[in-house]
């Protein structure tokens, strides 16, 4: 992978390099080519195709003219090419006469005649060959059957003495046997006096010692809870770490947002207990109220004790079951990325523009002035293969009040130079080296800030994701009829890495306790104002992956109003480099315990709510799913 080149012949090392991006230079013969042509996207192949190629290394003329044909000087001069191309290139030589190559290709043939021929005699001498062996073991089967029958004879001889042996066996076992059942009586009596020894210690014990192992369970006990006091403390600390870098960043207004929002967190935490013991007490309240007579308790008892006894046979088998119907049986499903096998991509047709197409008639110029400016950053690092369809995917609606802003993390793949070709359509670009994802969406943000006002409409769209065509003027006229709402979101499509679509997640409308637990709104649909970003603090940079939860979570905590847009906004790209893959067990899972122990402290590994909360999102999903299949939009 360090190396600034590899030169040779057809070796492992050869596609390793090619793999690792090095520009290769390979000399290839005709044994080989051009079934293992390197996969490189740099540098150069030799070759010299002659008549005979093909040939397996069985080389008609013995010494490989095919390589032998290419000189030093065809070697320098792509090396020379190697160095500064861009692409892969095969090089072929051709210095002999026609005469020569006929000749060459003649003699190959009779070549590969000859050895035909020389290998059906051979097929032909090994047939007979086994023809005459086949008549030696006959003959030999022969003379085995008769040596069986004598050797019968022997054997019978042995099968006496072997009888003769084995009585003499058995009466040396029974002797041994008895030796073991009196070495086991001894045992026996010695474990019977240990018994009474240890009987005698018990009693010899002092009062204390059921006090004593009681203490050290107990203990046990603590130790454990010690732990999950430990663990607590791990999450705050972290917490308050990314409160010190965010502070020595100048970032006082997020922290500030954070504060005031667990402020509300614990308000709401009080408001929810007195609420569940008035619930209590009313409760009580009513239960004495209805037990005024023995016979309307007992009454009352056998009412519960059927109702228990048909919710656990009845009811909670038959919800196990409609649940796999209607949710575990469905091709949707959502948090599964892949649904089906790759097929065309078919955007949302409801949507009110498409990619491509000038602003529709419906949307006047003077009604689109109207409407908000949107402010969309795309942070991007290394993903040259995907980043040219992401910005054509903003650019072509052709939204009239768009702001775009590309932040490329000083990639050194190809990515600037894509970038650059639509600096004309742009706000804002540059390529720079960044501390992350997030801090490359704050800085994006920094250059577009100046020009928004409260109302204006902002986004983020990762590089390898896509827009839906129309989705901007959909969000935009949506906050414009809708000046009460902060926050919106919408469907999923999912895609591979040829723009194939290979899933929908189709959401239910925004439960805002669920949003407290799990983390399942798709990112590359999420648009929301600029004062709802302002009073929730901004991005967090101290975050990597949970980073659109998190605000999505200030922005729940600051009374944000959220809805769900029942269409397809965006598509998610599914592939083998992205982050949400790589990082959800280990950055990911830090992150998102943080994020509930905001809302929940230690609860926070509450992993019942967690899946409880998960399936019914599951199921709300599946309904929607199924309305949207008979043309309901809900």
């Amino acid at each position: 992978a360090h190396a600034a080149l590899f030169l040779g012949n057809d070796t492992g090392a050869l596609h390793l390099a090619a793999a690792l991006d090095v520009p290769v230079v390979a000399v290839f013969g005709g044994g080989t080519w051009p079934r293992f042509t390197p996969a490189a996207r740099r540098g150069v192949a030799l070759v010299q195709p002659l008549p005979c190629f093909g040939c397996g290394w069985d080389c008609a003329f013995g010494d490989a003219p095919c390589l032998g044909g290419i000189t030093v000087a065809d070697a320098t001069a792509a090396l020379d090419a190697a160095l500064v191309t861009t692409r892969f290139d095969v090089r072929e030589i051709s210095r002999l006469a026609p005469a020569a190559r006929d000749a060459m290709g003649a003699t190959a043939a009779r070549y590969r005649a000859l050895r035909a021929e020389h290998l059906a005699r051979q097929h032909k001498l090994e047939e007979l060959t086994a023809l005459d062996r086949e008549k030696d073991l006959s003959l030999a089967e022969k003379d085995a059957a008769l040596l069986a029958a004598d050797a019968a004879l022997v054997d019978k001889d042995r099968e006496i003495a072997a009888l003769k042996s084995t009585c003499d066996d058995r009466e040396r076992a029974i002797h041994v046997i008895d030796d073991e059942l009196n070495r086991l009586r001894a045992q026996l009596a010695t474990a019977v006096a240990d018994r009474t020894q240890l009987e005698k210690s018990i009693a010899m014990l002092p009062p204390g010692s059921a006090q004593a192992a009681q203490s050290i369970a107990n203990y046990s006990i603590h130790v454990r809870n010690i732990e999950a006091m430990l663990h607590d403390r791990d999450l705050e600390l972290a917490d308050l770490r990314a409160t010190r870098a965010n502070l020595a960043a100048g970032r006082d207004h997020l922290e500030l947002a954070k504060h005031y929002g667990r402020l509300l967190v614990e308000k709401e935490t009080v408001i929810r207990a007195l609420s569940d013991g008035l619930a209590a007490r009313e409760a009580v309240i009513k239960q004495l109220s209805a037990e005024t007579t023995d016979s309307t308790a007992d009454l009352r008892k056998l009412w519960i004790a059927v109702t228990a006894h048909l919710r656990e046979k009845i009811w909670r088998p038959l919800e196990a079951w409609l649940f796999k119907k209607i949710v575990d049986d469905y091709w949707m499903q959502i948090g599964v990325l892949i649904h089906y096998e790759p097929r065309p991509l078919k955007w949302d047709k409801r949507l009110r523009c498409r990619a491509g197409s000038p602003t529709p008639p419906s949307v006047a110029p003077a009604s689109a002035s109207a409407w908000p400016q949107v402010a969309i950053v795309t942070p991007s690092y290394g993903q040259e293969k995907f980043v040219e369809r992401t910005l054509r995917s903003v650019l072509d609606q052709n939204y009239p009040r768009l702001l775009y802003a590309v932040q490329d993390g000083a990639s050194r793949d190809r990515s600037p130079e894509i970038i650059s070709r639509h600096a004309a359509r742009l706000a804002h670009w540059e390529s720079v080296k960044d501390a992350g994802q997030a801090d490359a969406i704050a800085r994006g943000f920094a250059h577009l800030m100046p020009a928004l006002a409260p109302d204006d409409v902002m986004a983020w769209l990762n590089s390898d994701d896509l827009l839906a065509p129309g989705a901007i003027h959909t969000v935009a006229k949506f906050f414009a009829a809708h000046p009460e709402v902060d926050v919106v979101y919408g469907h999923r499509l999912i895609i591979d890495e040829d723009d194939r679509e290979v899933g929908r997640w189709i959401m239910p409308r925004h439960h805002a306790p669920t949003l407290e637990w799990i983390d399942y709104v798709p990112q590359e649909t999420l648009f929301w104002r600029k004062r709802a970003w302002d009073v929730a603090g901004g991005i967090d940079p101290t975050f990597q992956f949970a980073l659109d939860w998190d605000l999505l979570a200030r922005f729940q905590q600051a009374d944000c109003r959220i809805v769900r847009l029942p269409y397809f906004l965006g598509a998610f790209r599914v592939h083998g480099a992205q982050k949400t893959s790589q990082d959800i067990h280990t950055t990911g899972a830090d992150e998102m315990a943080r994020i509930r122990a905001r809302f929940h402290g230690p609860q926070q590994n509450d992993h019942a709510t967690i899946n409880r909360l998960a399936r019914r999102t599951r199921l709300r999903g599946a309904l929607v799913a199924r309305l949207l299949a008979l043309g309901v939009r809900w």
